[in-house]
């Protein structure tokens, strides 16, 4: 028979065994429980992380492509501006070459005295002799010519230099084709029609530096600078087209800016003999 104290003593080994059996086994679970959790929870936080990542990726491509679709609108767009601009510019350069047909009239106003033959009004052969200046020049076609081209395109899409530049040339034939069509009429009282000032402003405008020629020589002073805004257009629209800035003398206009003023001298004299007017009609300054 086993003592009392025997059995206390093994029913207290027993249970010291047992909770330390239990500790072990709850210390085992405990790390296999928090080695589980930590895993799930790696485990979650990297599928987490890989969505995130993919979420990333796709925004990136989104992004790409939203950057891809701009820059090809954007270049799309630049170069139909640039298409239009240059449609623009080839528009004002063929209406300036229209309007250069009038040139011969800008070297009869630098020779003829226009104030004597304003003076002269009513006088048949004055008008007789402007006429037959003008009939070669088939002036009357050219101004039907210029009717059929549209600004429209040139002001939206050209600088304003250019569109300046162009209308200070054709304000300075204009007003030679005026008067001399004018003067081809025989009307009284033509100096009324003439409107000083509005040449030299227009010149002075873009040319400040000539304001003190304008107050010495006078509105006649501006057919001088017809040349130089004839060839100012198409240096100012390359510049707006090609960003090139050709600021060089045109040998060519200069050649025929003397061709054309050794001709005008010699019409004018030989119409003068013609219909027997005074070579007092010439300017002498």
């Amino acid at each position: 028979m086993v003592g009392f104290g025997e059995w206390v003593v093994s029913t207290i080994g027993s249970v010291a065994i047992t909770g330390i059996v239990i500790s072990a086994a709850a210390v085992l679970m405990r790390d296999t429980l928090a080695r589980y959790l930590t895993k799930s929870v790696e485990h979650h936080f990297e599928e987490r992380l890989e969505k995130f990542k993919g979420d990333i990726r796709g925004n990136e491509i989104e992004l790409e492509q939203i950057r891809g679709f701009l820059t090809t609108a954007q270049r799309e767009r630049d170069a139909a501006i640039q298409a239009k601009r240059l449609e623009a510019a080839e528009s004002l350069l063929r209406e300036r070459q229209v309007l250069s047909r009038l040139s011969m009239l800008i070297e009869y106003m630098k020779i003829l005295n226009t104030d004597k033959m304003l003076d002269a009004t009513g006088d048949p052969k004055v008008a007789e002799f402007v006429q037959s200046l003008l009939h070669p020049l088939q002036v009357d076609r050219t101004l039907e010519d210029l009717k059929s081209f549209d600004r429209t395109i040139s002001r939206l899409y050209l600088s304003e230099a250019a569109l300046k530049t162009f209308d200070a040339y054709q304000t300075i034939v204009m007003s030679a084709v005026t008067l001399l069509k004018m003067l081809s009429i025989p009307l009284d009282k033509k100096s009324d029609f003439i409107k000083s000032g509005k040449l030299s402003k227009t010149v002075i405008e873009l040319l400040p530096g000539t304001a003190d020629e304008f107050e010495k020589f006078g509105e006649g002073y501006a057919y001088y600078w017809s040349t130089h805004f004839h060839d100012e257009v198409l240096r100012v629209l390359r510049n707006d087209i090609l960003g090139m800035d050709a600021s060089g003398k045109d040998a060519a206009s200069a050649e025929r800016l003397v061709l054309e003023s050794r001709l005008a001298q010699a019409n004018v004299q030989m119409s003068l003999r013609e219909n027997g007017l005074s070579q007092g009609l010439i300017r002498t300054d």
